[in-house]
């Protein structure tokens, strides 16, 4: 789901202008393993606590794959992104955030830092990994709502418990400009098979008498 996609999203992972973001991201699984399939591209890792920090660098450093991938690790909590946003100006393709959710007073400060880290465009997403633990995923949603973000999720994906899910979210703007361009494909379509049709039609046509 995170490197793949489109043929633009597919265009941009070969040419190696993907920018990672990973939230909470831990002991930076999720960010060592984007990074591997992100050759040439940047992926910062960000945590809130000290001693993760320390683990983390250390993970960096011996399980980074030499393929030209930028990884770096940066301290942040949530709410706080003025000073990643001024190191990282043109903000990022995808943000990532794995089983982060504990309490409910969490969500504002993550979404947050969310919008204020993703690129606008309706290729730049949000995935969030949702396992339930003290808050319930109606909440998370509305609340990304209210930030102005949509979401949407693969059916196919199997789920051990209610809630839990990848949910793949983008600004809500974006996503009607994307919905407004597949419209107007439709249309294209639509209007190059009537074309069609018609050309048919009068070839069809008996010949004039004169």
């Amino acid at each position: 789901m995170l490197f793949g996609g489109s043929e633009q999203q597919q265009q941009q992972q070969q040419e190696g202008r993907r920018h990672v973001l990973e939230l909470g991201c831990g002991l930076g699984l999720c960010g060592l393993l984007a990074s591997q399939l992100n050759p040439h591209g940047v992926v910062v890792l960000t945590d809130g606590d000290e001693l993760t920090m320390e683990k983390l660098a250390v993970n960096v450093e011996e399980n980074t794959v030499r393929n030209g991938c930028a990884v770096t690790a940066r301290t942040l909590l949530w709410g706080e992104h003025v000073e990643l946003v001024t190191e990282f100006p043109d903000l990022f393709d995808f943000v990532l955030a794995a089983d982060v959710i504990y309490e409910e007073e969490a969500i504002e400060p993550l979404l947050k830092t969310v919008m204020a880290t993703l690129r606008e465009g309706p290729e730049a997403l949000f995935l969030l990994s949702f396992a339930r633990r003290n808050v319930s995923i109606e909440k998370v949603l509305k609340a990304a709502k209210e930030m102005g973000l949509v979401y949407e999720v693969d059916e196919s994906f199997v789920c051990s418990a209610k809630g839990e899910h990848v949910y793949v979210m983008r600004r809500a703007q974006q996503q009607q400009q994307q919905d407004e361009r597949g419209e107007e494909k439709k249309e294209g379509a639509s209007g190059e098979s009537s074309d069609s049709s018609s050309n048919s039609a009068r070839d069809d046509d008996p010949p004039l008498i004169t």
